[in-house]
């Protein structure tokens, strides 16, 4: 898959996000509050901009919202034909990786899921 795939993992407090495929991003950890809203939304409208981009986003849940996460779907739905994105909730990761219900979701997780469901949702 020649895409550039950027993994955003969502906690209470807290996005860590990475990339993989046609380049690579080393992982970021944000404070997920207001103030880091302007910098993020920034960062990411940047990252769109580039050829190919999809995007993989883990959440606690499929209503979580926080002061970053709103950026990010606010992007993905503005660009949705040139920007598609998929969720997935931390207790899908732990089901299809056999998780303990209360195992900790890490961005290498993440990773290694949207590795697995990227050729798969965007075919």
């Amino acid at each position: 898959m020649n895409a550039l795939i950027l993994v955003f993992l969502f906690s209470t407090g807290q996005v860590q996000y990475t990339a993989f495929g046609n380049e690579t991003i080393a992982v970021q950890t944000l404070a997920d509050t207001e103030e880091n809203t302007p910098a993020f939304e920034k960062q990411v409208r940047e990252l769109s901009e580039k050829s190919n981009v999809k995007v993989c986003a883990v959440v606690p849940s499929y209503e979580f919202t926080s002061p970053l996460h709103k950026p990010l779907y606010d992007l993905m739905t503005e660009k949705e034909e040139t920007m598609p994105g998929i969720w997935e909730e931390q207790q899908g990761i732990r089901n299809v990786f056999k998780l303990k219900s209360d195992a900790p979701i890490t961005i290498e997780i993440a990773a290694k899921y949207c590795k697995l469901a990227a050729p798969v949702a965007f075919k």
